[in-house]
């Protein structure tokens, strides 16, 4: 038995014995996080055969998100989530990509904007389009009851 099934067991047995109201929002609970974990495997799934990672998407998303403006540098973290460093890491995994372009502004060069490149707008937009697929999939996996409990 998985130690994640285990402990949903055991999670389970310890409400049923509080009362049925605990145990009924336990296993609401308890399937939330299982659709949950099932929409992040199929996310890391579908952004592996868009040669993502998850930073790299998230970045690429806070990016796209913005068009046809650019984002400054210094926002990106914020916008995609992330903390500096994860960000930084992922920017310049994308840049060197090709992915991602940079270009300093011309009246006060300390600012750097950033944009998707034509191919990198390409590989957002085929990216959500498998992701958007993948999560219909797990959709229709759930039961009745699972969609029930979720809404």
């Amino acid at each position: 038995m998985h130690l994640a099934s285990l402990i949903a067991q055991l999670v389970l047995a310890s409400a049923e014995q509080t009362g049925p109201d605990a145990a009924l929002r336990c296993r609401a609970l308890l399937e939330r996080a299982a659709t949950g974990h099932a929409l992040r495997a199929a996310l890391q799934r579908e952004l592996a055969q868009a040669g993502l990672t998850e930073s790299g998407f998230a970045v690429m998303g806070a990016l796209r998100a913005r068009e046809p403006r650019p984002v400054l540098r210094s926002d990106l973290g914020v916008l995609a989530e992330l903390s500096p460093m994860r960000a930084t890491d992922a920017l310049t995994r994308l840049e060197m990509s090709g992915l991602v372009q940079s270009h300093r502004d011309e009246a006060d060069r300390r600012l750097v904007w950033l944009r998707l490149t034509p191919e990198g707008h390409a590989r957002i937009v085929e990216a959500l389009r498998r992701y958007v697929a993948a999560a219909g999939s797990v959709n229709e996996s759930l039961g009745a009851r699972e969609l029930e409990t979720s809404i």
